[in-house]
């Protein structure tokens, strides 16, 4: 605590942000569209609400647009949907990427593992783990065959949200199975998506800064409202009809609350 740069003392002593935590209700999501997503919650006692809006994106190396991919899974985690089997059509597909991604509940914590991933088609069926990566990202230790990233035996790939493992694909393969789980030592709050990706992805990446739009009638609101930047504890103007958060970084995170204008 006693080397804490200024933003971050400036952090963890926002009253502002700190109410969000101690006193919201009905904290629910709002919009996820791809890597963006946007939550909202009620302040009580009046009909003010709360935005945070999240770029998931990270810009280090998730060089693809997770729009564009083949198939993802629902968000995972060890309450809710521990487990999920997906499949995805990988016939005409060069590479096969696999990535792990947070689903805005964050991604500490999240031990994650491909179990049984295999390809197959008329080339037979191939096991993913007898296969070289070209490439293999965790976001805490390692990727690692028959093992999670904290040392846990299973059958099949451990890793470590946020992640990428990257293959090229032999010809004669058309179909990927595998199914996908939050492995015992994760933060039983995280939620995760599972994405399997080809080349398609990664030839416009997604964009470093993005731009995400609410409609304040999803909010409750039917006039002007006043907007004020908890990071910054300040009121930055008014809106009305739509709320745009303008050029939110990738791996970045902006917190608003919106009154009716008087």
């Amino acid at each position: 605590m006693t080397k804490l740069d200024d933003w971050t003392l400036k952090l963890l002593t926002n009253k502002e942000v700190i109410e969000i935590n101690q006193n919201s209700e009905n904290n629910r999501q709002l919009i996820q569209d791809g890597d963006l997503i946007v939550w909202t919650a009620d302040v009580p006692g009046s009909k003010d609400k709360y935005l945070a809006f999240f770029n998931t994106g990270t810009s280090e190396y998730n060089k693809y647009d997770r729009r564009k991919a083949i198939v993802q899974s629902h968000g995972v985690g060890l309450q809710g949907l521990p487990e999920e089997e997906i499949s995805a059509n990988i016939r005409g597909s060069k590479i096969l990427a696999l990535a792990v991604v947070d689903n805005g509940y964050g991604s500490s914590y999240s031990h994650s593992a491909w179990i049984q991933p295999e390809i197959s088609g008329p080339a037979g069926t191939k096991k993913l783990v007898d296969m070289k990566w070209s490439s293999a990202h965790a976001g805490w230790g390692a990727v690692r065959n028959g093992l999670t990233s904290d040392g846990q035996a299973i059958d099949g790939i451990g890793t470590h949200a946020l992640s990428l493992i990257v293959y090229k694909l032999p010809e004669g393969y058309d179909t990927f199975k595998t199914k996908v789980k939050l492995v015992d030592n994760s933060d039983s709050r995280n939620r995760l998506k599972f994405l399997v990706l080809d080349e398609k992805a990664f030839e416009q990446p997604a964009p470093e800064t993005s731009d995400i739009k609410v409609n304040l009638a999803d909010l409750g609101f039917s006039g002007k409202v006043v907007v004020r930047d908890l990071w910054e504890g300040k009121n930055i103007g008014t809106a009305e009809g739509t709320f745009t958060c303008e050029k939110l970084p990738c791996h970045t995170t902006r917190l608003y609350r919106l009154s009716p204008a008087k």
